[in-house]
């Protein structure tokens, strides 16, 4: 799952070494918003919630889906 900010190539790029170590991987897609996030944590019910990002700009976008899931009441589920 990427972040806004964020093309994705990252995290198609190490996905498949997620999986092989044994996750279920959702993925929500590129440069989502945070409440995107926010549906599929309540939807997947995850013990993980991965985000990807190699560029300063995804940075923020980062901080506003955690603090997104923590206002959603789902962040300590994580």
């Amino acid at each position: 799952m990427s972040g806004r900010g964020e093309p994705g190539g990252l995290w198609r790029s190490v996905r498949w070494r997620v999986e092989l170590a044994g996750f279920k991987v959702e993925d929500v897609g590129v440069d989502q918003k945070p409440d995107v996030f926010v549906d599929a944590v309540r939807k997947f019910r995850p013990q993980v919630l991965g985000l990807s990002g190699v560029l300063t700009l995804s940075i923020a976008s980062m901080k506003r889906t955690v603090d997104a899931t923590e206002e959603a009441g789902l962040r300590k589920a994580l």
